[in-house]
């Protein structure tokens, strides 16, 4: 018997939680945080980029955590600078499996979810989400 399992994201606050519900024993809900920068760019990722491309970045990016916790913890004593790069790493990871959990569940983006909300969104408002989108992808809002 396979788990099968749904997916939904939910504003909370400032931040984004990615919510995971199985059919197993007690269905369980799993609840993942995450960062607006971390929705902004799962979404841009999920939206424009093939399915193949969004499952090798999540694969490469696990590699490069895999690779720095070898480097870091394993290699060399710890340090704090050692720190901050594995969790930089982890967080891409993070970023990049939402995108591909994302692509594979059809979950919408929070401009499609607005777009269905309010039925016709202008093209002004659109591509005003796009480019608020686009910059908080980049780290500047």
């Amino acid at each position: 018997m396979t788990t099968k399992r749904s997916y939904k994201i939910e504003q909370d606050g400032e931040n984004f939680v990615l919510v995971e519900t199985s059919d197993t024993y007690g269905n369980p809900v799993v609840r993942v945080p995450y960062s607006i920068q971390q929705e902004a760019e799962s979404g841009i990722i999920a939206v424009s980029k093939s399915h193949d491309f969004v499952k090798t970045c999540r694969k490469k990016t696990a590699l490069d955590v895999a690779r720095g916790l070898t480097d870091f913890f394993i290699k060399s004593d710890v340090t704090a600078e050692s720190l901050l790069k594995i969790r930089q790493r982890v967080e891409i990871l993070i970023t990049a499996s939402i995108a591909e959990i994302r692509k594979n569940a059809g979950i919408p983006t929070l401009s499609q979810e607005v777009a269905e909300q309010d039925m016709e969104p202008s093209n002004k408002d659109i591509m005003r989400e796009v480019r608020r989108n686009r910059a908080l992808a980049r780290g500047g809002a």
